[in-house]
Order: C-alpha cells, then sequence, then structure tokens
C-alpha cells in the first residue's frame, strides 16, 4: 500500500485512533443543535488546513503521483468534484474524483478538516478490509496513499452509484442481486462488530444519552402535543433504567451506516465514509440503516415491501452471525433520532417541487411513526 507515512508515523495514527472523538459511546453532538464546547473542532480557531484547499490538493497530488509539487498543474481534467451528500459535510474540505496520471490510477481524494476524523476513516477504512471476504458481495475500497500532514486519503475509485438513487429509481421492483448485497452486508456487519467487542457499565453511556434525548424531545414537545410528550418522558426514564441494569456491549462501529454510504458498482457493494468510525453500541449501526431506508425511501408511493424486504434480508443475516443486540440500546438510539428529526426538520423548500413534496411527505410519517412508535414502545416497557 503505497503511503507517505512511515512505519512509525502509522503507528502513532493507530493509537490515536484510539481517543478518536467520534465515539459512539459518548452522547452524539448534532452541528444544528448540539452547543460548542471549548473542545469541540468547531470551536477552534480557524484552521490553515481548512483554508487552503487548492495547496493542499497540489501537495497531495505531487505526493501520490511522485512527481515535483510545482509541476502539478490543477486544470479541470485534473479532479472532478464529487458531492458525497446533498449538503456541505462540515467533516470534509474537499471530495473528488483525480485522473490516472505518472502511472497511478484514476483515484478517489478525501482532505478531512480535523486530524481525528482522518484518524477514524484511516483506520476504519483499514480495519473494514481486513474482515472482507470475497465470497460476499461486499467490498470497501483500498487505500492507494495517504498524507498525514495534509489530512488527506487517497482511495480506489469506484464508479458506482449510491444505493439513495438506486433504490429510488427500483424500489417497485427490487433486483434479486440487490436483496442479496444487503444480506451479505449484514453479515459482513456482524463480522465488523465482532472483531473487536467488549462490555462496560452503561452509567456513563446512560447518563450522556438521556440527557441528550430529553433536550430533543422538549425541542421537539411543540409538535407532539402534551399527551405525547408526557408519554415520551416516561418511555424514556424506563429506558434509562433498563439499560442501567445491564452490561453494555461496545463494539467497533461504522458510525454513519446510510444508504449514501453504500455504493453499487457490478452487482458489488462497496462501504465507505468512515469518518465516524468509534466505539459505539452496535444497535447504532442497524438504527442507522433502518432510519435510512425510513427517511431515503420511505416518502415514496408504494415503498413499503421494497423497505420490509431489504430491512428483513439485512436483519436476519446480522443476527445469524452475531451476537443478541439490546432491544432498549435500539429502542433509546431510535427514540434519540425519531425526536431529533421532529425537533430539527429542515425547512421544506421551495413549494410543490419534488424535495418539497418528498419532505413533507416524510415529515407526516415520521410524526405519525413516532406517535404508534410511543405507544407500542410504552406498552412494551410498563412497569
Amino acid at each position: 500500500m503505497p503511503t507517505s507515512s512511515s512505519s512509525a508515523e502509522e503507528a502513532n495514527l493507530s493509537d490515536s485512533a484510539s481517543l478518536l472523538s467520534t465515539d459512539l459511546a459518548r452522547p452524539r453532538q448534532h452541528a444544528e443543535s448540539a452547543p460548542r464546547s471549548a473542545e469541540s473542532p468547531q470551536a477552534q480557531p480557524a484552521d490553515p488546513l481548512t483554508r487552503n484547499v487548492s495547496e493542499r490538493m497540489r501537495r497531495v497530488l505531487a505526493s501520490y503521483w511522485s512527481i515535483p509539487e510545482p509541476t502539478v498543474f490543477l486544470g479541470d481534467s485534473t479532479a472532478r468534484l464529487v458531492a458525497t451528500t446533498g449538503r456541505p459535510n462540515p467533516r470534509t474540505s474537499l471530495t473528488a474524483a483525480i485522473r490516472a496520471h505518472a502511472g497511478r490510477p484514476q483515484a478517489f481524494l478525501k482532505l478531512l478538516k480535523h486530524p481525528a476524523d482522518f484518524a477514524s476513516e484511516y483506520e476504519g477504512l483499514v480495519a473494514a478490509r481486513a474482515i472482507t471476504t470475497p465470497s460476499l458481495q461486499v467490498r470497501v475500497p483500498a487505500v492507494l496513499h495517504t498524507v498525514e500532514a495534509e489530512r488527506a486519503i487517497v482511495l480506489e475509485y469506484v464508479p458506482g452509484i449510491s444505493l439513495t438513487p438506486l433504490m429510488r429509481r427500483r424500489y417497485l421492483a427490487l433486483p434479486d442481486w440487490c436483496v442479496t448485497a444487503v444480506r451479505d452486508l449484514g453479515r459482513w456487519l456482524a463480522t465488523y462488530h465482532e472483531s473487536r467487542q467488549y462490555y462496560v457499565s452503561p452509567d456513563e453511556f446512560v447518563t450522556g444519552h438521556l440527557q441528550l434525548a430529553r433536550r430533543y424531545l422538549d425541542d421537539a414537545a411543540g409538535r407532539l402535543g402534551v399527551t405525547q410528550h408526557a408519554l415520551a418522558h416516561r418511555l424514556l426514564d424506563r429506558l434509562g433504567a433498563t439499560i442501567a441494569a445491564q452490561q453494555l456491549r461496545l463494539t467497533w462501529c461504522h458510525g454513519d451506516l446510510v444508504l449514501n454510504n453504500l455504493i453499487m458498482h457490478e452487482r458489488l457493494l462497496y462501504v465507505v465514509d468512515f469518518t465516524r468510525y468509534g466505539v459505539g453500541p452496535p444497535e447504532a449501526d442497524l438504527e442507522s440503516f433502518w432510519n435510512s431506508l425510513r427517511r431515503e425511501v420511505g416518502p415514496f408511493p408504494f415503498s413499503a415491501p421494497a423497505r420490509s424486504v431489504l430491512w428483513s434480508a439485512f436483519v436476519s443475516a446480522y443476527e445469524a452471525t452475531a451476537a443478541k443486540t439490546s432491544t432498549s440500546v435500539k429502542d433509546l438510539w431510535t427514540f434519540e433520532d425519531l425526536m431529533y428529526e421532529i425537533a430539527y426538520a429542515p425547512r421544506p423548500g421551495r413549494p410543490f417541487s419534488e424535495g418539497w413534496l418528498r419532505r413533507a411527505r416524510l415529515c407526516l410519517q415520521t410524526t405519525s411513526y413516532l406517535r404508534s412508535w410511543l405507544q407500542e414502545r410504552a406498552l412494551v416497557y410498563k412497569s
């Protein structure tokens, strides 16, 4: 694996991954609502690396191509910007497809803003490739080159399509190979979680996540109504007590296992974007995938059968291989995600546009789903 880092530097990078700020066991911090502490990356003084993107890119390409930096010309054919999501990513300065040159293949360049995200991405990719097997339709892009000083990673280029647009086009008639790939994703994730795991006291996890969930709940109160708001508070208390009474299983998680981070190419499913890789409950990855199916495909008419088939294939394959997950931890993660979505739903956009209709329908579906989910789970945890 070509890299500009020495073996000593890679050891330091590995050590830094154990202190990742993306640790999922800690309370999650959402950009729209989380307070900015003095220790958070957003509160730090402006970093020159986040401003000089062109110069960073020039240095990285010179290193990757093994040519003098002054000879690197950043023309239109050198790199093509690639948007990994529909809105700016607070973790990355640049994502681009770079052309083949100087004997090096076409590749995907990712410039990250923060050292912890660089460590997460690198360590997550290495760990993921280590457990990937040819028998599954799941792959992870190879790391071709790294420049730690620039927080840059050059990856194998995957000329595919993310599952979000693919599912939106094909959900009415899902191809068999797509269902098989999602089933293999469940098997792969189970192996990923089982590779490194341990049990800890849940005290810190429960305290932090209950505080975060209550804040989301209070911010969503206006859309829930008095009765539902009170019911949600009671359910949250019961969830906290249930989780506190058991050992908490932690694993190394992807951290953002959503449809946009899964790329289909030649009937193989590539898992990408490990910037949120860290220690956390395995239920987090499972809920991320389920909620992504609900958000990205759910607003489309007659999509329920496709979502059910994909989720069933994914979770049944996972549960057949992995250790039993915690229902209460899963429910707490679902509670947080739903409350956050209700409380901080983005503005619908231009009225009656395709995006407006999809977001408006999703908001209605989420509110309805949350109300029925609260009623159902309150019965489960009724004392």
